[in-house]
């Protein structure tokens, strides 16, 4: 596919990876649920599970002082692209 436009493979490409999630996930709850044995040929599957516990940014805003909030967060700066099918 060397012709084809970079914006075109980019979405070839999503679609790709969107098919190997799908297929990872089924894989996943057959593991999870003991319908597929954890050992394979190469790999062996472990599972692990454990509880968490979160906040909203909402209510730590609401619970915590601006000096401590500002303290507990995390800021960062995200970029995504978002691919849209033209009108041809």
């Amino acid at each position: 596919m060397k012709n084809r436009n970079p914006i075109d493979r980019l979405a070839d490409i999503k679609s790709e990876i969107a098919a190997l999630e799908k297929e990872r996930d089924e894989i996943r709850v057959s593991i999870i649920s003991g319908e597929i044995k954890p050992m394979g040929d190469e790999w062996f599957a472990k599972v692990s599970e454990r509880d968490r516990r979160r906040i909203t940014i909402a209510d730590a805003e609401r619970l915590c002082s601006p000096k401590l909030f500002d303290a507990l967060v995390w800021r960062y700066k995200e970029t995504w692209v978002v691919l849209k099918p033209r009108d041809l």
